[in-house]
């Protein structure tokens, strides 16, 4: 996984731009204003070398909000064990995008390793006459996939998750995907769905329910601040229990032994 932080806007001196022969701004009688005023900010597209080289890095130059962004991020990559390479001049080719952007690359496809790109791009629905909301998206090449899952035997048909991870309240996201990773790593056979995005307990358990799932795992303010983690089945007529977080991996394996 590369990650790279973007900034809303990035900018070339316009200085060092007319010093480079082989990089100058384009004639205003060809292009518009908005295209000079978009090779300006977007300091990375720029295939001179010698200016690439003369830019501030990305980490540089964010702000503190964007910093902070960043951090937690890569927090919750690291609890989950989940390996990554910071890349400061990974770009994606649209303007809209804001925060992380990414890519997933593999070493069994050869020069063809990008698997799948995307990013944050929050202001996108507004700027298309939409309210103000966060957004995510990324385009994958199934056929890279394909042939990635069938290089590493992991090719299947579909299967209906076993579980569904549901959670609400501060660090909750965090834990959350941590306790999933940790579980995937025991029990790999499993199929685990982590609830992505906002939404009431309620309409997380409406999820759960559509997903097939057979049981699902609850974590709310109540469950961090002590420690556990709640389990409701969704397919059996068996109370919900709630088990400390430490003990949920072995929980979960005598619950799919019988």
């Amino acid at each position: 996984l590369k990650l790279s932080q973007t900034l809303k806007y990035r900018t070339v001196p316009d200085a060092l731009l007319q010093s480079r022969k082989t990089a100058p701004l384009p004639a205003p009688q060809v292009v518009s204003e908005d295209s000079v005023a978009a090779i300006r900010r977007n300091a990375e597209w720029i295939e001179d070398d010698a200016l690439r080289a003369a830019m501030l890095a990305l980490a540089d130059s964010l702000d503190t909000e964007s910093s902070q962004h960043f951090a937690e991020l890569q927090d919750i990559l690291d609890k989950c064990d989940l390996p990554y390479h910071v890349n400061h001049r990974l770009v994606r080719g649209l303007d809209y995008y804001s925060h992380t952007v990414f890519e997933w690359i593999t070493d069994t496809l050869g020069s063809q390793g990008t698997v799948c790109g995307g990013g944050r791009y929050d202001g996108l629905i507004e700027q298309l006459g939409g309210k103000p909301g966060h957004a995510a998206g990324f385009s994958m090449g199934c056929e890279r996939l394909i042939a990635m899952l069938v290089d590493q035997g992991k090719a299947e048909s579909g299967t209906r998750p076993s579980i569904y991870f549901s959670m609400r309240g501060d660090n909750s996201v965090a834990r959350a995907q941590q306790l999933a990773e940790a579980l995937r790593d025991r029990q790999p056979q499993l199929k685990i769905i982590v609830h992505a995005g906002e939404g009431s307990f309620k309409s997380q358990m409406r999820k759960a329910d559509k997903s097939g799932a057979r049981i699902a795992l609850i974590l709310g303010e109540a469950e961090m601040e002590t420690g556990t983690i709640a389990i409701k089945y969704l397919r059996e007529d068996i109370p919900q229990e709630k088990v400390p977080q430490v003990d949920l991996t072995a929980r979960i394996e005598a619950i799919f032994k019988q």
